[in-house]
């Protein structure tokens, strides 16, 4: 892209993809650090793994470079205002509703929860991708929530 303006209308157009809004966590040399992400996929049921993207320039790359695990929540979409705060904040809030573990944060009304080992990291321009192995997941019932043109939407099965 050549200038600014060209790389505000590149992420206007990707911003034209719906996803869904997932908070990756991981434990770190400050405690539980998280971050929202819309980059989630699923790369392989066997052996069990999904990605996801991190920007090099983030204020919580290092902590995610150097885990070994991390946690993956896929949220519900009453969890507008979590994906708020770790849009905005690396640290957890004391006022917030989540179990801490070994790997990161469990989000109590997630729709998913994974926990993964990093299996593979992978440079592509000014970004990381991020390959975690699947080793614990839990799911629940409910409408998903989602990004779309620059706003979070509900997306339910209806």
């Amino acid at each position: 892209m050549a200038n600014q303006d060209d790389t505000r209308q590149l992420r206007n157009a990707f911003g034209r993809f719906a996803t869904g809004v997932c908070v990756v966590s991981c434990q770190s040399s400050i405690g539980p650090v998280g971050i929202t992400v819309n980059s989630f996929s699923s790369v392989s049921l066997r052996p069990a793994l999904l990605s996801w993207c991190i920007a090099h320039g983030s204020d919580r790359y290092d902590a995610f470079a150097q885990a070994e695990t991390f946690h993956v929540d896929i949220l519900h979409a009453s969890q507008e205002d979590v994906a708020m705060h770790f849009a905005r904040h690396a640290a957890i809030d004391s006022n917030m509703d989540l179990e801490v573990t070994p790997h990161g944060l469990k989000l109590p009304g997630s729709l998913v929860h994974f926990a993964c080992r990093m299996h593979a990291r992978y440079g592509v321009g000014d970004h990381d991708i991020l390959v975690g192995e699947i080793f614990q997941h839990e799911q629940d019932e409910g409408p998903g929530l989602g990004y779309f043109g620059g706003k979070f939407i509900n997306i339910s099965n209806k």
